[in-house]
């Protein structure tokens, strides 16, 4: 993918800044530009397993991600029509939300538990076994986390049972990445058949301006219609108040890692990002806990 966008001059960054049994919100939403920085053009969400039902945090992610100085495009991991319905709201109001039905794409691969297994790339060997996706039988639990022939590093913390694999994970980023190439190529594909002028660049410039307007110039009660806002987000005004929150820009600093600036390695003045077990590494010697004070 990255190859495919230096191509055109385009330089492409994905940052990964999972996080393990963090929810959308109130803190990750509420500071989006302190968390993942002002320089965004796709926000991937894949909060299902900790917001569960909550469907206001996901109107909230996406609020504050209307109001972010680029208006990123959502990616949401999920078939979740709740959620999907919410996306139709977004996007009525300018802002571009697209779902993965990772479930789908899941169900596309076919057994991998062949007798002729070991001529299959690692990245599918024992993915899926009698139609079920790391597992269903000994051989693809045993091998969930079989990194042999690659070059990934799995840590302690990453292969706790509950989580996901390595070779799903990879899955799901190949057809995201196949996703972003095919929409280059169709982007460029558009660019060969217009008349490339100063007024095609400033009419583009101005469907973003508009889209931007719609959006935040749009009030919760019309894009959220007939959702009882407020339901699980007292805190944030409730659905008569319209709490400031929504929209408001928000002066926020979290301490959550990765937080950008110590992801980007600013903050130790090192430029550069590590990780460690248990998320990233902040640059210095994080010393004793508190209940664990020699």
């Amino acid at each position: 993918v990255k190859d495919a966008f230096n191509m055109v001059g385009i330089k492409f960054h994905a940052k990964n800044y999972a996080m393990g049994g963090t929810p959308s919100g109130p803190e990750i939403s509420l500071c989006m530009e302190t968390t993942f920085g002002n320089d965004i053009d796709i926000l991937s969400w894949d909060y299902a397993n900790s917001d569960g039902d909550n469907y206001d945090l996901y109107r909230l992610w996406g609020n504050r991600a209307g109001i972010h100085p680029t208006i990123p495009t959502l990616f949401r991991l999920g078939n979740d029509p709740t959620r999907s319905s919410i996306d139709d709201d977004f996007q009525r109001f300018g802002l571009s939300a697209i779902q993965f039905d990772v479930d789908y794409i899941r169900s596309l691969v076919p057994d991998t538990s062949w007798e002729t297994v070991d001529d299959l790339p690692p990245e599918v060997r024992y993915y899926k076994c009698a139609g079920q996706v790391e597992g269903g039988s000994v051989l693809c639990k045993e091998n969930k986390w079989d990194t042999e022939g690659t070059t990934c590093d799995l840590s302690e913390y990453q292969t706790k049972e509950e989580n996901r694999g390595w070779k799903d994970h990879k899955l799901i980023g190949r057809v995201i990445g196949v996703f972003l190439v095919d929409t280059l190529l169709s982007a460029l594909a558009d660019l060969e058949e217009t008349l490339l002028e100063v007024s095609t660049i400033r009419n583009i410039s101005v469907s973003q301006d508009k889209d931007r307007y719609a959006f935040q110039s749009s009030s919760l009660k019309e894009m959220h219609e007939g959702a009882n806002l407020g339901k699980n987000t007292k805190f944030l005004g409730g659905h008569a108040k319209y709490s400031p929150f929504w929209r408001s820009s928000s002066f926020c600093h979290s301490a959550l890692l990765p937080n950008h600036a110590r992801f980007t390695g600013a903050v130790t003045l090192s430029m550069r990002s590590y990780r460690h077990d248990h998320g990233y590494f902040v640059g210095y010697d994080e010393g004793y806990a508190v209940d664990a004070l020699p």
